[in-house]
């Protein structure tokens, strides 16, 4: 997987974790981008444990 495959599943997984648990509410810039985050990095954490 290359960097950009990576960076480009984290960030669809990401959006689509942040929907799941919040729902479509989530329309407030500041929460998304707090919400991004946090849900990112444990995704990459995750993702690159998988890889190893």
């Amino acid at each position: 997987m290359t960097k950009d495959e990576k960076v480009l599943f984290l960030f669809e997984q990401t959006i689509k974790a942040i929907d799941m648990h919040y729902g479509s509410e989530t329309t407030s810039l500041n929460n998304i981008e707090f919400q991004f985050n946090r849900y990112y990095s444990s995704l990459e954490s995750l993702l690159d444990q998988k890889l190893l």
